[in-house]
């Protein structure tokens, strides 16, 4: 594994030494570093607390892994940063405010008291109890293929009318104003991805030459199809 520069998944048990390993080889590529060109090498994983772990396993003299034009952090970090940052400025001409589920929530629930009184009444009547009412609007989500609106992966209505519309452009609204879901970042970085995914390809292969993923089995079919298609 030290020595392998292909592309490669590493399969073994718990404590057979995956993440020594790869600590391992960080340490090897670091004294080579930095690489021609202004290359870096990323490096992802699930949580801030394994990069913590990471930092403190390789001490001091490995904090050139954590710098420009390296990237060193979650996976979630990373869509934030290269792809839903730059998509979001490119559409709406203004930085992200936050993302983050809740904050988010709050701000969809505030949002849900200005659509009509007869569309509340309504989905209040619907959903009969408050706790169900607060899933379906806080598990509002973009459709990635139509771009619709699902809730807990299914669609809102088949077909449109008022109250769909209501419920669409306030989560418009909410996402105009800069706040997003974490969901809503992957939402944007696989718009990103598909309509620039010959370029972006390019220069993402170009920049990271090295890309280490810890814990790849804890990786999302979503994450995972956004990886593949960078």
């Amino acid at each position: 594994i030290l020595k392998c520069l292909e592309s490669k998944d590493i399969v073994a048990c718990p404590g057979s030494g995956k993440t020594t390993t790869l600590l391992a080889k960080l340490s090897i590529i670091q004294s080579q570093l930095p690489l021609p060109e202004n290359k870096g090498i990323c490096v992802l994983t699930h949580t801030n607390v394994a990069i913590d772990e990471i930092k403190d396993r390789l001490g001091n003299k490995s904090k050139e892994l954590f710098e420009y034009p390296n990237f060193f952090g979650t996976i979630q970090s990373f869509v934030n940063q290269f792809l839903a940052n730059p998509y979001f400025r490119n559409e709406y001409n203004k930085k992200i405010s936050v993302i983050d589920d809740e904050v988010y929530n709050r701000e969809i629930v505030r949002e849900y008291l200005n659509i009509p009184d007869a569309i509340k009444f309504g989905l209040e009547k619907k959903h009969k109890r408050q706790d169900s009412l607060l899933e379906m609007l806080t598990s509002l989500r973009f459709d990635l293929n139509t771009d619709g609106l699902v809730s807990n992966g299914k669609p809102i209505h088949s077909t449109e009318n008022k109250t769909s519309k209501a419920l669409f452009s306030m989560k418009i609204n909410v996402m105009e104003n800069g706040i997003l879901s974490y969901d809503d970042a992957y939402w944007l970085a696989y718009k990103y991805i598909l309509s620039n995914e010959p370029y972006l390809n390019t220069i993402f292969s170009a920049r990271f030459p090295f890309v280490f993923i810890d814990e790849m089995q804890d990786t999302s079919l979503l994450q995972n199809e956004l990886l593949k298609m960078l």
